[in-house]
């Protein structure tokens, strides 16, 4: 079954937080493609974003695309950036690609250290979750 895709922004503390849920793939990236640009660019006056994916049940390559251009463009405009890493199906696309050591993931709560990746046991197990097999 589809799950629709949906994205909510909010901002406080000093980080702008975008979270994400249903399935990332090129019907939903014309949606957040604009809201992350837009975010790192108001990002450049101090704020932190972060993308929440822990809601996100499927991503394909177009989004797992949207993810390094995201981060590139953080970069790019010296923001700091990090994103809360999927389970289950989600996950394992980004291991499939090899990308669980290239983006910036980090923790779901508490104090972040972005563009540090979490220890082991922070990271979701791939196969677990929604739409494992």
């Amino acid at each position: 079954m589809l799950e629709p895709f949906e994205v909510s922004v909010s901002r406080r503390h000093g980080e702008i937080t975008i979270l994400v849920s249903g399935e990332l793939d090129i019907a939903a990236e014309p949606q957040l493609q604009p809201i992350l640009d837009r975010a790192i660019r108001e990002a450049e006056w101090g704020l932190r974003v972060v993308l929440d994916l822990q809601a996100l049940t499927f991503c394909d390559s177009t989004g797992l695309r949207l993810l390094v251009t995201a981060q590139r463009l953080a970069a790019k405009r010296s923001v700091q950036f990090g994103i809360v890493p999927p389970t289950g199906a989600a996950w394992a696309a980004v291991e499939i690609c090899g990308l669980q050591d290239v983006l910036p993931f980090v923790p779901s709560a508490g104090d972040r250290h972005l563009h540090a990746v979490p220890d082991e046991t922070d990271m979701p197990e791939a196969g677990l979750g929604v739409g494992a097999a």
